[in-house]
């Protein structure tokens, strides 16, 4: 029996369409390489639908990576300076986008991701949508969306199109763990919103090491705040996430900076120039702080102190104005 065919037929519950069924009819190489990558993952719902998705995305011009379970639609792949962003940050060994892209996240598990461009119904520059159908069943498939919204980052440049990749990955590894160590009893997506919201089991079931309870602890710490919305954000800080996202900046610059219109020239050498004159280093500290500002570090590190604000404020401004918005 060809591979196409083999494939419809282990797909026959996840409801493909004519379309994707004549796609994959036509298209029996790739056919073949989605048959081999369910074989090699045994056949599982999670695999299957990881399949399933991945045949939406073929036939609709996009790419897949099943090494990785990536996946990465062709609204992403279509734009190039996106695209070249994407490579770059993934090519990248030793870094916290390469541990959670490549090493499938630090909860150890095989979770799958889609990148895409659209719009963010929230006007969020960039939202993951994770879809976990059985918060319950800790060994069940999960699949992360991570959305960048066309009109938002069509002014971005080049390092805070890196900086909103890697930060959204990361709220994947965050839902992803949770799910994993049992921590989730239930998860939703609010069409209105565009948000993801989640409610908390009383018993995890899931936790076998002393990691796995002190990131259970302050999963419980933070989801009790007075607002407890920020969770995820708070643990960038308390996982170091947020430091290791900085260093990743850093190891990405020499790739992305021109080095003809150098941006750490350009923000020492402004004549607005706010507190300085900054290293690199400094920077990306700056920059790692943008999206986390409602967290309780950002209130005890930044607000808090005498000249911090206006600091981390000139540097995101820089970081826009004074960066390329050119990948090559």
């Amino acid at each position: 029996m060809p591979a196409f065919q083999i494939l419809i037929n282990k797909l026959v519950d996840y409801n493909l369409t004519q379309v994707q069924k004549d796609w994959i009819t036509s298209h029996n190489k790739k056919a073949s390489l989605l048959k081999t990558y369910l074989d090699d993952n045994g056949n599982t719902a999670k695999a299957k639908n990881f399949a399933k998705h991945a045949v939406e995305a073929l036939e609709d011009g996009g790419e897949v990576d099943v090494l990785n379970n990536i996946i990465l639609d062709s609204t992403f792949i279509t734009d190039l300076r996106v695209k070249c962003v994407y490579d770059k940050l993934k090519g990248l060994s030793n870094t916290v986008f390469d541990d959670i892209i490549n090493d499938h996240f630090g909860s150890s598990s095989n979770a799958h991701i889609k990148f895409e461009i659209g719009t963010n119904i929230n006007g969020e520059d960039a939202l993951t949508k994770s879809l976990i159908g059985a918060p319950s069943n800790v060994n069940g498939s999960s699949f992360h969306v991570i959305t960048l919204d066309s009109d938002k980052i069509a002014n971005y440049s080049a390092i805070e199109l890196a900086l909103a990749m890697v930060h959204e990955s990361i709220h994947a590894e965050l839902m992803e763990r949770c799910y994993r160590l049992g921590l989730l009893s239930t998860v939703s997506y609010n069409s209105t919103t565009g948000l993801t919201g989640v409610s908390f089991s009383s018993t995890p079931g899931n936790i076998h090491t002393i990691g796995d309870m002190i990131f259970s602890l302050l999963v419980n710490h933070y989801s009790n705040f007075p607002d407890p919305s920020q969770w995820n954000h708070n643990l960038f800080n308390s996982t170091s996430y947020r430091s290791e996202m900085a260093q990743n900046l850093i190891d990405i610059h020499p790739s992305l900076n021109d080095s003809g219109n150098d941006f750490l020239n350009n923000i020492n050498s402004d004549i607005s120039l706010v507190g300085g004159p900054y290293t690199l280093q400094q920077c990306m500290e700056y920059v790692s702080w943008i999206g986390l500002e409602s967290t309780d570090e950002y209130n005890t590190q930044v607000l808090s102190v005498p000249g911090e604000l206006a600091k981390k404020n000139y540097i995101e401004n820089a970081s826009r104005v004074h960066y390329t918005n050119n990948c090559y």
